[in-house]
């Protein structure tokens, strides 16, 4: 088996996409897994921009360990949009006091939107508690690991998503079988769509919770692990009864607005169980072998920028002492035009690729030679 974490589907990273088998291979593989929720324990700015104003069901994550004696493959799943603040202190952590390198710490979104947002100083703390837990949870799938086990790749479609623009739609529904003895244990399985929210402010995972729950019931022993594949134009169809029902419930209050919501993201949670476990009966490929990895930066090449003249005129659009404005503020996206004038007032160097930058957690992108603003940021950038 030659794990590739840089191979995906439609461009997206898709683990699940880069298994391919290699024959003759004897050595015994290992597999363990955790989950534990990773639920905010006070009011946080969700991806949506609304503050948190309550817990409709619990946002989890899930750890997949593989170890074929030489090496380990770490798989995290979690019920958010993103990792972001956690990601470079879990890779620091994986490697330096597990001795796992960071091509071999894999972390996948469901894409949620009812969780915390990482790119909000306010919900910094968070994150570094959420790289804490998730690391507490690596730990204990590595305790957990047993053997032999077996990994199978499989697939199937589900057919209640649809497509924006003119791109068709991408069914399919990716599967990797992890099995021990001659009983699954895992089953880590993709899909690209944007996830049903079951709430406009209150924390929940949306329909992907609603599945794994119904997989993991209906199949004792396993742990379900979904993550989002590559949907960034593909979204739940709606039933046609939604629209009414949601106006009807406008009319009342926000409860009965999120109680129509929790009805339709279970419902699709359903569909998506119902296609994970078709899938799951089978036919399986079998994968396993050796673990192989890789990881690398890419630096791109940048255009050049617009003039002073252009910035100004832009910059006339908003107030002017406006400064730098985190999410949700209304003006975020106008944070680049104030950059590119520090750059022509500070007569900075303009990058000429990627890696002339580097980002901080809330996302301000500060060229390698701007030390004043490296060092006022320096808490929120992590190497």
């Amino acid at each position: 088996m030659n794990i590739r974490t840089s191979l995906g589907r439609l461009g997206a990273l898709c683990v699940l996409a880069g298994f391919t088998a290699i024959t003759a291979w004897s050595a015994d593989m290992k597999a363990g897994v955790a989950k534990g929720p990773i639920t905010n324990d006070k009011p946080l700015v969700t991806v949506n921009g609304p503050v948190s104003t309550g817990v409709e069901k619990d946002i989890m994550a899930r750890v997949l360990v593989l170890n074929d004696g030489d090496n380990r493959l770490v798989v995290v799943t979690y019920d958010l949009n993103c990792l972001d603040v956690a990601t470079p202190l879990l890779r620091k952590r994986v490697e330096k006091e597990l001795g796992i390198d960071k091509s071999h710490l894999i972390l996948l979104a469901t894409h949620n939107h009812n969780a915390p947002i990482q790119i909000n100083p306010d919900n910094f703390e968070f994150g570094h508690w959420l790289a804490d837990r998730i690391f507490g949870l690596i730990q204990k799938a590595i305790a957990n690991e047993r053997g032999p086990a077996k990994v199978e790749l499989g697939s199937g479609n589900g057919y209640f998503i649809f497509s924006r623009g003119n791109a068709p739609t991408d069914y399919e529904i990716q599967m990797l079988r992890v099995m021990h003895g001659d009983k699954p244990i895992a089953l880590l399985f993709s899909h690209g769509t944007h996830p049903a929210q079951s709430s406009e402010a209150k924390i929940g995972p949306g329909h992907p919770g609603y599945a794994m729950d119904e997989v993991e019931a209906a199949m004792p022993g396993v742990q379900a692990m979904y993550h989002m594949a590559s949907g960034g134009n593909q979204f739940v169809k709606r039933d046609k009864t939604l629209d009414p029902k949601l106006r009807e419930a406008r009319k009342k209050d926000q409860d009965a607005v999120d109680a129509v919501l929790e009805e339709a993201a279970k419902a699709t949670g359903h569909e998506l169980a119902e296609a994970a476990l078709a899938i799951a009966k089978g036919p399986f490929v079998d994968v396993t072998g050796p673990i192989t990895s890789s990881m690398e930066t890419l630096s791109l090449p940048l255009a050049p920028p617009i003039s002073k003249q252009e910035a100004l005129e832009l910059a006339k659009k908003f107030p002017a002492d406006l400064g730098f404005v985190d999410y949700p503020h209304d003006d975020r996206g106008t944070n680049w035009v104030r950059m590119l004038l520090r750059y022509y007032e500070k007569d900075l160097p303009f990058p000429t690729k990627t890696t002339d930058m580097v980002c901080s957690d809330d996302t301000y992108l500060i060229h390698n030679e701007d030390k004043e603003f490296l060092k006022r940021y320096d808490n929120a950038i992590d190497d």
